[in-house]
């Protein structure tokens, strides 16, 4: 089992493509040693600081865009990855937000 703890760009579309190329260079690093696990910290694409306008931007559906990427990037390195993220449902009248987690 791993745990990736780092500084990463946060806030912004552009952030979020970055990070989950840091995910994907973290996944292989972590590769070498036969890890079979690797987890990412809390709103690991999005960042910690978010105000509502950056949710609206930023929070994906569950599946979205960046859990099918990252779920790709699990499945071609057989390793799992515990990968939080900003979850939006817009199911309900109004659009709610969660800080979720998937494991992939």
């Amino acid at each position: 089992m791993a745990f990736y703890q780092g500084e990463r760009p946060i806030g912004t579309p552009a952030a979020v493509d970055a990070n989950i190329e840091k995910l994907e260079e973290i996944v292989h690093a972590v590769k070498k040693y036969d890890t079979q696990l690797v987890s990412f910290p809390e709103l690991y694409l999005e960042g910690y600081s978010l105000t509502r306008e950056v949710l609206l931007q930023l929070a994906e559906p569950a599946p979205g865009p960046s859990i099918s990427r990252v779920a790709a990037i699990a499945k071609a390195n057989h390793i799992r990855i515990v990968w939080p993220y900003a979850e939006r449902d817009d199911s309900g009248e109004e659009v709610r937000f969660y800080d979720s987690i998937a494991l992939l």
